[in-house]
C-alpha cells in the first residue's frame, strides 16, 4: 500500500477568508514539487470495520526522497526507486526483485486526481489543524468512499491520512470460512522534514546486489537471499 504525502502553505484564517479544498491541494502540491528533498515516518494501523476503535493490525514505515528516487519502508519490506531501477526487498520472504525504474511510487499520491473522483469534499478548521473531507463517487475507481486528511495550521504538513474502504477484505485466517468487513486504514506522519541529512547511499544498487562477470547476486545483509530479476522480461 502507499503511500501517503502531502504539505499545506496556508497563513490566512478560516473566520476571515474560507479556502475551498482544491487551494488547499493546489498549495500543497506546489510545497512538494518545489521541496528537492523530503524525509518523514509513518504508522500504519488497520481497523476490521469502519466504527472499529481496536486495532487489527499496526507497521512503522520510513521515506526519503532525493530528486525523482525515493526510498520507502513498510514493516519488512523496503523498496528502491534510483536511477535506472527499482529495487523491492522481503525480508520476510528473503528475497530481492528488480526491475526497471518507475515513473510513479508508493510514496507518491495524486490528490488532484483523487478529488475529480469525489461528489463531495469540504474543508473545517478544527483549531490546531484542519480537517479536509473527501466523500467519492459510489461508482469510481477509487476503493475508498471516505477519506479524511489532517493538515497541521501552524508547519503545514499533514499529521493523519484516514481512508475508509467501500470494498470488502477478507480478515480470516481460516481458508475454510471468510470473514469480510470494510476496512479503516489510518496513516500517521511525523518526524517530517523537507531538509534531512544527506542519505543517497540509499540508492546505491552495489549496497543490495554486487555485479561478478555481469552476473548480479545479493550482497551485504541481503547476501543469502534470492534474486528476481525481471528487467529482462519486461
Amino acid at each position: 500500500m502507499n503511500l501517503f504525502t502531502l504539505f499545506i502553505a496556508l497563513t490566512v484564517s478560516l473566520s476571515s477568508y474560507s479556502i475551498t479544498v482544491v487551494e488547499l491541494i493546489n498549495k500543497m502540491n506546489k510545497n512538494y514539487t518545489s521541496a528537492d528533498k523530503l524525509e518523514y515516518n509513518t504508522v500504519y494501523e488497520l481497523y476490521k470495520g469502519h466504527k472499529s476503535t481496536e486495532v487489527h493490525s499496526s507497521y512503522n514505515g520510513f521515506m526519503y526522497r532525493s530528486g525523482s528516487q525515493t526510498y520507502q519502508k513498510i514493516d519488512n519490506t523496503e523498496m528502491i526507486n534510483g536511477s535506472g531501477f527499482f529495487l523491492q526487498i522481503s525480508h520476510d520472504e528473503k528475497a530481492l526483485v528488480l526491475e526497471l525504474e518507475q515513473t510513479m511510487t508508493q510514496a507518491e499520491i495524486d490528490v488532484s486526481q483523487a478529488l475529480n473522483q469525489c461528489k463531495e469534499s469540504s474543508v473545517e478548521d478544527k483549531g490546531t489543524y484542519y480537517r479536509v473531507k473527501m466523500v467519492f463517487n459510489t461508482v469510481s475507481e477509487s476503493p475508498f468512499s471516505v477519506a479524511y486528511l489532517r493538515i497541521d495550521k501552524t508547519k503545514f504538513t499533514l499529521l493523519q491520512i484516514d481512508l475508509y474502504y467501500s470494498i470488502h477484505q477478507d480478515f480470516s485466517t481460516d481458508f475454510s470460512t471468510t470473514d469480510l468487513a470494510q476496512s479503516h486504514l489510518k496513516i500517521k506522519f511525523s518526524k517530517i522534514s523537507t531538509s534531512p541529512k544527506n542519505k543517497e547511499d540509499l540508492f546505491d544498487l552495489g549496497k543490495y546486489l554486487k555485479n561478478k562477470n555481469n552476473i548480479l547476486s545479493p550482497t551485504g545483509s541481503c547476501e543469502a537471499y534470492d534474486l528476481i530479476d525481471n528487467r529482462m522480461k519486461l
